[in-house]
């Protein structure tokens, strides 16, 4: 018998409400008022290592235009969960005391499908960016996780086969991103803006002994050397920061019970796999791309195409380093996106320009907001092994930690006295 058949059978037709599902012992003006008190300081801390991480980048030459827009983002993120959340658990309750009882239907994606749509029209865009590129990841995550095809099934177990997914996803992101603008967060910037100062200007330690040559072709003003170890040391550096600050934020309970225990929680709760990865991700892509920049010996001459998407595949092998799912689904989320911003939005152009047009002011973040965020959280409830980590975290930030509640109270009731 299907997880859905079980839950009508165990839940609907007991005519079980909200307040055994959502809030057993509460009424429901408590548990809103509760959710509405305490919801914002969980979405607080999940958030913070999110929206300030520009800042963490830019540590020492942080500008004041630049923290007013990132606490501008922060706020709004917290808003943006806050509202429709707080909207979509009240209508669960009103429709469970409306018809007697829950629905598979009510659990929550239709009270949130309801809710969302009155907010998002009013929804930041940067913030419809965010949770949109978020949502891509989750369902790709859970697709691979549920599908049930042989080469899904590889997908899942083969650690190569991962990884060189990751790699090809890789190479487009980065040629993608070194000729066009984007909102896709990604692990380097295929077109820096360097500031060179004298002392940059030494011997090229590295590329000078592999490949001699009296013209790099290179499309950075200072040595290779400098440039590679520059960058390695800000990507390090950044992730050391942002690492630091999603470990405070998320257990400062703990902290403040036992400050001198920070260090050895440090140790214990810090994505060391992650660091190497992201820090050896950027290495890799610089070293490759110097390279190949000195074997053309062409003076002058821009940085070529196979050149950016060689560098990107050949990064991209870094993956097999901290090989997750998640982490392979974001690559192929940004990949699909830019994909579609770059070749097929050009593609359309060619063939209809006022569609193009059209396309390109649709709010596509939002719509797909929309849409799918209800059915992630519902997934959260009932198929929570499909669902990643952090999804799990995003669906407790929502209802203040009592997300792994309601699950726990709606397994209980489906699998009480199953029978098959």
């Amino acid at each position: 018998m299907s997880l859905s058949k079980l839950f009508i059978e165990k839940v609907t037709k007991k005519n079980l409400r909200c307040s055994d599902l959502y809030h057993p012992g509460e009424s429901c003006l408590k548990f809103n008022f509760y959710l509405l008190k305490n919801t914002w300081i969980h979405c607080a801390k999940f958030y913070a290592p999110i929206a300030l991480l520009p800042l963490v980048k830019k540590l020492n030459s942080v500008q004041w235009t630049e923290a007013k827009k990132s606490l501008s983002f922060y706020i709004n993120l917290i808003v943006g969960t806050i509202i429709p959340s707080a909207l979509t658990v009240s209508l669960v309750c009103v429709l469970s005391n409306y018809f007697g009882r829950i629905y598979l239907s009510t659990l929550i994606y239709i009270p949130n499908l309801i809710m969302t749509t009155l907010y998002v029209p009013w929804m930041d865009q940067r913030v419809a960016n965010t949770f949109g590129n978020i949502l891509l990841v989750v369902h790709l995550e859970a697709l691979i996780r549920e599908g049930r095809t042989s080469f899904l099934r590889l997908l899942r177990d083969s650690k190569w086969i991962q990884t060189i997914l990751f790699m090809g996803a890789s190479s487009i992101v980065v040629d993608t991103m070194s000729s066009m603008p984007t909102n896709i967060f990604w692990f380097i910037n295929p077109r820096p803006k360097e500031v060179c100062t004298e002392n940059d200007f030494v011997e090229r330690l590295v590329t000078d002994k592999v490949l001699p040559t009296k013209s790099s072709n290179c499309d950075h003003n200072s040595s290779c050397n400098q440039h590679i170890w520059r960058s390695t040391k800000q990507i390090s550096m950044t992730m050391i920061g942002f690492e630091t600050l999603r470990v405070i934020l998320t257990n400062i309970k703990t902290i403040s019970v036992n400050p001198f225990g920070t260090g050895k929680l440090l140790k214990s709760k810090i994505n060391f796999p992650l660091m190497v990865m992201v820090s050896g991700y950027t290495t890799v892509y610089h070293i490759s791309k110097c390279i190949q920049n000195r074997l053309s010996r062409a003076k002058s001459m821009p940085t070529s195409r196979y050149t950016n998407l060689m560098s990107g595949f050949l990064c991209g092998s870094v993956f097999w380093l901290n090989a997750d799912l998640s982490l392979l689904c974001h690559g192929l989320s940004a990949a699909i996106q830019l994909t579609f911003q770059n070749y097929f939005m050009d593609w359309l152009a060619t063939k209809n320009k006022s569609i193009a047009n059209s396309a390109a002011n649709f709010p596509w973040s939002k719509v797909f907001f929309l849409v799918t965020i209800g059915y992630a959280l519902h997934l959260s409830i009932l198929y929570p092994s499909l669902c990643s980590k952090f999804m799990h975290k995003i669906a407790d930030a929502v209802v203040s930690c009592r997300f792994r509640e309601v699950r726990k109270h709606t397994f209980r009731a489906i699998f009480s006295n199953v029978t098959k």
